[in-house]
């Protein structure tokens, strides 16, 4: 810039899969990322990419890693396990059923909602006949339960703190 300092986009690092060397970069600032001309060819001749260029604009959630690292799957096992939604017959029994999910293994952010009690387990099929028998032990009834796989609206959500509905489009 004439007469002053070029302005700085900071970068914020960190792992995007808990115990992988993944990196999730962050651009703070509207900015335009241009690559031009890139080429790759693997061992053995087998072209990947020739001559591709692109324009990308912020924000920009970048994955890298070894090869099979950001395919969906693994991306979806770094987001802290299965949402379990149990939605009671019983409104009044919330804090009770909040203790009960609370206890279950690797249990995280156990929360209220209304009459529904929110967690996130690591194995959300594999909890939930455990947890029905517990709180049918407390004579807690439900309307319903519910097993959800992060999807990658989750991931996004993780690395960003916001959701993919909530970004603007570009």
């Amino acid at each position: 810039m004439p007469g002053g300092a070029a302005p700085v986009t900071r970068l914020g690092c960190r792992p995007a899969v808990p115990g992988r060397a993944d990196v999730d970069l962050s651009i703070d600032q509207p900015v335009r990322l241009t690559v031009e001309d890139v080429s790759h060819t693997y061992r053995g001749g087998r072209e990947a990419l020739r001559s591709v260029s692109f324009e990308v604009g912020a924000p920009v959630v970048a994955l890298l890693g070894p090869n099979g690292a950001g395919t969906p799957d693994a991306l979806k096992r770094g987001v802290s396990g299965d949402a379990v939604t149990l939605t009671l017959g019983d409104r009044s029994r919330t804090a009770e059923a909040l203790v009960v999910v609370g206890g279950l293994d690797g249990a995280d952010g156990a929360a209220v909602d209304g009459a529904r009690v929110h967690v996130r387990v690591p194995h959300g099929g594999e909890a939930l006949p455990a947890l029905l028998r517990a709180l049918d032990g407390r004579g807690i009834a439900l309307e319903a339960a519910e097993v959800r796989r992060p999807t990658l609206d989750d991931v996004f959500l993780s690395l960003t703190g916001r959701s993919l509905r909530d970004t603007p489009a570009a």
